[in-house]
C-alpha cells in the first residue's frame, strides 16, 4: 500500500501531514525503539487528522518509516500518511505511505474533507495522551497505560 493512490492512502491512515525530516535514528517519545527507519519530522501542515490530536505546524513527530519504502534523509520533505502509535507529551506514528509534497498536499486536503465519513469517530480514538498501540509486527503493543482508561464510549 505505501505506493497506493491518495484515496487508498487516506483510507488506510488516520493522519496525513506534510513535513521535513529533522533527524534520522532518533525519537521525541520515551520508550519508542529507535532504528535507522525512525525519524523525527517537523510538521508543516496537517491535512487530515482527528481533532483530539492537536498537531500544530512546527511540532515534531516521531515517524517509524515503512520498510516497503526507501529510507529518508535529513531535509527530505514529504506528505506522510500514518497511523497513531504512541501518544504522550509527543506523538509517534507508523507510516502507511508517503508522497512528494507537491503531488499530494492539495489533493489530500480536498479528499480528506470530502471523505469525512471515512474518518474514525472520536470514540475510536484513545484519550490523549495516554494510549499506545501497534499493528506492526515486532513493535510493542499496549492498549492503555496502567492507571488510565481509553475514551468513554
Amino acid at each position: 500500500m505505501p505506493n497506493g493512490s491518495l484515496k487508498e492512502l487516506l483510507a488506510s491512515s488516520n493522519l496525513a501531514f506534510t513535513g521535513t525530516v529533522e533527524t534520522v535514528g532518533a525519537t521525541t517519545v520515551a520508550d519508542v525503539p529507535v532504528n535507522d527507519r525512525t525519524v523525527v519530522v517537523q510538521v508543516g501542515e496537517v491535512l487530515r487528522g482527528p481533532p483530539e490530536v492537536g498537531v500544530p505546524p512546527g511540532s515534531r513527530v516521531t515517524v517509524q518509516l515503512s520498510a516497503e519504502l526507501p529510507p529518508l534523509n535529513v531535509g527530505d520533505q514529504r506528505t506522510f500518511f500514518a497511523n497513531g502509535w504512541v501518544y504522550g507529551e509527543n506523538l509517534a506514528v507508523i507510516e502507511v505511505g508517503r508522497s512528494a509534497v507537491e503531488e499530494a498536499a492539495a489533493p489530500t486536503a480536498r479528499m480528506a474533507g470530502r471523505r469525512s465519513r471515512c474518518r474514525r469517530s472520536p470514540r475510536q480514538w484513545p484519550s490523549w495522551p495516554r494510549t499506545r498501540w501497534s499493528s506492526t509486527p515486532g513493535l510493542p503493543m499496549r492498549s492503555c497505560e496502567p492507571g488510565w482508561s481509553a475514551s468513554p464510549r
